[in-house]
């Protein structure tokens, strides 16, 4: 948004030292925008030129996401976010829960969850090389993401 401005994220993961023989659970902390910043834009129209009586202007406050994940048998992992758990800059709380199976000794894996308001799914392929991941919400055209990672 502008050169000069820059904020800070901070984020701790905590592995409990003594666990169940069958899960191991860790947990996750964010404290996003930890330095404050204000911005201030003018408006301008497609040539550049002033907008008179309209300038943008924000601040954004720290907020804090808050996570737990479990992961059961080396082969299933649940998760659950909460983010802006202090409902800053505008924003509400929101939450994300998922889990993600893999099948065939870590190649496939097959995930359904919950992103704020509304169920995903997804699909992996990891061929130890190449990874490729695929999720959807009910409305893909609406919700739809791809990747592919590459490990070297």
């Amino acid at each position: 948004v502008h050169r000069t401005r820059y904020t800070l994220d901070v984020g701790a993961l905590w592995e409990p030292t003594v666990q169940p023989p069958s899960v191991k659970v860790k947990y996750a902390a964010v404290v996003r925008n930890l330095l404050p910043v204000r911005f201030n834009l003018p408006a301008v129209d497609l040539a550049g030129n002033p907008v008179a009586g309209f300038n943008f202007s924000f601040r954004l406050n720290p907020e804090i996401d808050l996570g737990v994940m479990a992961k059961w048998r080396e082969r299933t992992n649940l998760v659950l976010e909460l983010h802006n758990v202090t409902s800053s800059n505008g924003g509400d709380i929101s939450v994300h829960a998922g889990v993600e199976h893999w099948l065939a000794g870590d190649v496939f894996a097959v995930r359904a969850g919950y992103d704020d308001d509304r169920p995903v799914f997804g699909l992996g392929i990891n061929l130890k090389v190449v990874r490729i991941d695929v999720a959807a919400g009910l409305k893909p055209r609406e919700r739809l993401a791809v990747g592919v990672s590459f490990r070297f």
